[in-house]
């Protein structure tokens, strides 16, 4: 897979109970070079906000 190819993936985490998670994937994909990650109905409101969750994935789309 090429970059341009990477860049056409999307990343989805549905119903996201803890803060914890969002950035723990966040970060994984940030390693591996991808780029969006989306929320779907997370179970917490403002959970990408939340610390643990922004701090390692500021880019994160949140759809309810």
């Amino acid at each position: 897979m090429n970059t341009a190819q990477a860049q056409l993936l999307r990343w989805v985490l549905v119903e996201t109970s803890h803060p914890g998670n969002v950035g723990s994937a966040a970060r994984a994909l940030k390693t591996m070079g991808f780029g969006d990650l989306r929320l779907i109905s997370p179970k917490i409101a403002g959970v990408a906000k939340a610390p643990e969750s922004h701090r390692l994935g500021k880019r994160c789309q949140r759809y309810p």
